[in-house]
């Protein structure tokens, strides 16, 4: 696996446990956040009032927010670079528009809105997309993971954990202004962990691939040890417009 390649992690596990995991999840893949509905549905609806006419939804995983943003009336566009998700998303919404693209070497086509849930930090060239998405889109939905110290990479997780520091220069540099940057960690981390683990009973551990491990080893990582985990983690819902604007 080259250096932060998170295809071969997300297809290493067959579509069939994914299912088993993802469909009472509503086929979201990233932190949920409390309130009055489904845990994860929760994390999309509260970012609803950034989003702006047709989306990019760039890193789509298996579905779950385009499907949910879709149902708030706007034209969603998904983007992964899974074969496998291109058929599980199709298979589930067959009126949904899905390209199969690598990320670190983009050609997308113009949106009003790009939305990056959870995806930026597997992007090996992200400050290469940010360029790339300058001219066509209007502005920037991320929920991006980041280190609240030092910027690291976690080889495990194929992620760049950059520090709020260079999480912002990194659009800044790409022609991009920050308009709002809010952690939610705080407030999701423990109610996630505590649904995956609930999730990952579903499936007999005997039966579980690496990824699934990592998933677990995580989830009990922030259940046994949660302070510690939000003081090195954050979770950023950030808004960015073109600094012209």
């Amino acid at each position: 696996m080259s250096s932060l390649d998170a295809q071969d992690l997300y297809d290493g596990t067959p579509i069939e446990q994914w299912e088993t995991l993802l469909a009472p999840c509503h086929w979201h893949y990233h932190f949920g956040a409390p309130g009055p509905d489904n845990l994860f549905d929760n994390s999309v609806s509260e970012i609803l009032p950034f989003l702006s006419g047709d989306i990019l939804d760039l890193g789509c995983g298996f579905g779950g927010p385009a499907g949910l943003i879709a149902q708030a009336g706007h034209q969603v566009t998904c983007v992964t670079h899974s074969e496998a998700q291109k058929r599980f998303i199709q298979a589930r919404q067959p009126e949904r528009e899905v390209w199969v693209q690598d990320l670190n070497q983009p050609d997308l086509p113009a949106a009003n809105t790009a939305l990056m849930m959870e995806s930026l930090s597997h992007i090996q060239h992200a400050g290469d997309l940010l360029s790339h998405l300058h001219p066509r889109v209007d502005r920037i939905i991320a929920v991006c993971h980041y280190s609240r110290s030092d910027s690291f990479i976690h080889p495990l997780w194929q992620m760049n954990f950059r520090s709020e520091q260079d999480l912002q220069a990194l659009f800044h540099n790409a022609g991009w202004r920050i308009q709002t940057f809010t952690n939610r960690m705080p407030d999701k981390a423990l109610p996630t962990a505590q649904a995956w683990l609930e999730a990952l009973n579903r499936i007999p551990r005997n039966q579980w691939t690496p990824h699934l491990v990592y998933l677990y080893e995580l989830a009990e990582q922030i259940r046994t040890q949660t302070q510690g985990f939000i003081a090195e983690f954050g979770l950023a819902t950030l808004l960015a417009t073109k600094h012209e604007e």
